[in-house]
């Protein structure tokens, strides 16, 4: 292109224009890439992140019930049965919230956590017939359960557990790995960007002052001739 046509206020305020307008493309780019990272590292929170801590309440409060139950065997007295019965509840309730999220979050997890639902619906029948046994006084029949059909079912959400946790791990590293791969990825664009915008700006500059000077040589050429 030729720059002969224009003035030097005119070549300048061009090159000026090019070196502004590359300038903020990478500004433009790099909030991008940052609104994308900021975007992913909520979604790392309210999915995998979130996920992942609720599933492992989960697990840690099928173990204090687990705890409890054998203190419902062990109990001395009406009132520390009622006690770890109502400790129980609650246990549960929570961890049906925590699953029931989970199934929320993440519809791939589904299938996990409504196996570990269904195993948690086949146990509590179980539990409520150990608490109800101990209250009976029966505490062979209470102790019999406890170590039959009840480890069972414990052995079997055991497995259910498992399988969600992995799960959920597996999640979460797979969005940790997508916001790496767009860090490196706006790292990657940012760096040759600006590298573009450096020779861009350098190319401009040859130019602009090419056109300004080589006119001015042959000027002081000619006058030199005369």
């Amino acid at each position: 292109m030729s720059l002969d046509h224009l003035s030097i206020g005119q070549r300048m305020t061009v090159g000026f224009g090019l070196l502004l307008a590359c300038l903020l493309g990478t500004i433009a780019l790099s909030l991008w890439q940052q609104m994308r990272l900021a975007e992913l590292t909520t979604i790392q929170y309210e999915r995998p992140f979130m996920v992942a801590t609720a599933v492992a309440h989960a697990d840690a409060n099928i173990a204090r019930m687990n705890r409890a139950l054998r203190d419902v065997v062990l109990a001395e007295t009406p009132q520390a049965v009622d006690e770890r019965a109502t400790e129980m509840a609650a246990l549960d309730e929570a961890v049906r919230k925590d699953l029931m999220l989970a199934r929320a979050r993440i519809p791939a997890m589904q299938k996990d956590a409504d196996t570990l639902l269904a195993r948690l619906d086949g146990w509590r029948p179980l539990r409520d017939e150990v608490v109800r046994l101990k209250r009976d006084g029966e505490y062979q029949d209470a102790v019999a359960l406890v170590q039959g059909r009840v480890a069972a079912a414990a052995a079997d959400m055991a497995t259910a557990r498992k399988a969600l946790s992995a799960h959920a791990e597996a999640e979460a590293l797979h969005f940790l790995e997508a916001a790496r791969h767009t860090q490196r990825t706006s790292l990657l664009w940012t760096i040759t960007l600006g590298l573009a915008t450096c020779g861009l700006a350098l190319l401009a500059a040859w130019r602009i002052t090419r056109s300004i000077t080589h006119p001015l040589r042959e000027a002081v050429a000619v006058a030199r001739a005369v």
